[in-house]
């Protein structure tokens, strides 16, 4: 199977990203703090996480389709944000992968 070609040549991660789900859905995390929820004993911060289909790669920029509200919208991700990427396929999210702080709990004693 012939790899796809993005528009410029590259290396690295966003090279990495773009052969393995060039055309699909994917989510990519990019860190933690774009919400934090503060509880009484413990707070716990919200992934920032973008949905969309990947398209291309510029330089160290990934070119990534996403729907906003009832539009398709073309964003340009800095691939050195990215921490991870999966395939989004419904089943689970990367929410699911990452440990549930929101159930940690002090123990009174």
């Amino acid at each position: 199977m012939a790899r796809p070609k993005p528009s410029v040549a590259m290396n690295g991660f966003g090279a990495a990203l773009f052969y393995s789900y060039k055309g699909k859905k994917v989510e990519l995390y990019c860190g933690n703090g774009a919400i934090t929820m503060i509880y009484d004993d413990h707070s716990v911060e919200e992934k920032s996480i973008i949905r969309g289909v990947i398209k291309d790669v510029i330089g160290d920029a990934l070119v990534v389709e996403c729907d906003v509200l009832d539009k398709k919208k073309i964003i340009l991700v800095n691939c050195w944000s990215i921490v991870s990427a999966t395939e989004f396929d419904n089943v689970g999210t990367t929410r699911n992968l990452f440990y549930d702080e929101g159930s940690k709990r002090l123990r009174r004693t």
